[in-house]
């Protein structure tokens, strides 16, 4: 009964079944109402965590959100939010791709000039945590002057970026169409030595969005294929195709790569989807290297 249990017992419960993603019908209808009920005990801290975990089930409860953010968007709250909980409660909301209605716009606008105000406390995770929410969620595309700030922000702290944060402001670059030369430069020198540790998706990542606003690194790119073929048992179809689509829009033949991929695509051939073939076969043309069994794919 929702009389027995305080909001933190309910935050409790809601991250639990979130973590686990149970998504049982009933439950979360039930829970966002005594969640609902329960509003006004809430610190920033616990707004966040209740847009986290409704937004990692894919359930909008429209009147709980409405609620929680035009509390998040008031004080006292407004003053407490740290950049740890703006951050999850803008990828929650990129997630669940709300608010949509007018009102709810408003509280969003508000948080916007929150952390417009504050990028300089940001660390370099937090910053492309945003970036990617604005990359992603059309009313946070428009905010030109947040995008511009985040961006700002980035290139002073670029070299304290670890591995997958630079992969992640790379794919959040090309997503926006932001062709920061200067910007991609510097990543590119801070990549270089840590590429060892990214991952497969995020050296594809890596390399698909440099292709994607045609900005050429000749020592990056020779970097990332050889920790793609050091990697490439791990490497998807997608991710493959996302590889040779780069190589081959800026032009870059790297015969071992286009070869390490090839033997590679054998073992997957059987798994392909239409789009990943469609990526393989550009990528091979654009390297003019399709061969009689890549043209059967």
């Amino acid at each position: 009964r929702p009389q027995d249990l305080d909001h933190a017992s309910l935050l409790v419960i809601a991250s639990a079944f979130a973590r686990f993603n149970i998504r049982t019908q009933r439950l979360w209808p039930v829970l966002g109402e005594w969640l609902l009920q329960s509003h006004l005990d809430f610190s920033a801290q616990d707004v966040g965590a209740v847009f986290n975990a409704f937004s990692t089930v894919d359930f909008e409860h429209k009147e709980l959100f409405q609620t929680l953010l035009l509390s998040l968007s008031q004080e006292p709250l407004l003053s407490e939010a740290s950049p740890s909980t703006l951050c999850l409660t803008f990828n929650a909301m990129v997630r669940l791709n709300w608010p949509r209605g007018h009102e709810a716009m408003e509280g969003l606008n508000v948080l916007v000039d929150k952390v417009s105000g504050r990028l300089a406390d940001f660390d370099p995770v937090g910053l492309t945590q945003l970036l990617h929410a604005c990359a992603r969620f059309r009313p946070l595309q428009k905010k030109t002057q947040l995008v511009e700030g985040i961006l700002e922000q980035c290139g002073e702290k670029i070299p304290e970026f670890p591995a997958q944060s630079l992969s992640l402001l790379v794919n959040s670059c090309a997503r926006l169409q932001q062709k920061d030369v200067n910007l991609l430069t510097k990543v590119a020198k801070s990549a270089a030595p840590l590429l060892p540790e990214f991952t497969p998706q995020a050296l594809a990542v890596t390399a698909y969005g440099f292709a994607k606003l045609e900005v050429r690194s000749e020592i990056l790119f020779y970097l990332l294929a050889e920790q793609i073929v050091q990697k490439i048992p791990l490497f998807s179809g997608q991710g493959i195709g996302m590889v040779l689509q780069a190589y081959g829009k800026l032009h870059i033949d790297n015969k071992k790569l286009v070869q390490t991929c090839r033997k590679h695509l054998r073992s997957l051939s059987d798994e392909l989807t239409l789009w990943e073939v469609d990526a393989i076969e550009d990528g091979f043309k654009q390297l003019d290297a399709l061969d009689s069994w890549t043209e059967t794919l």
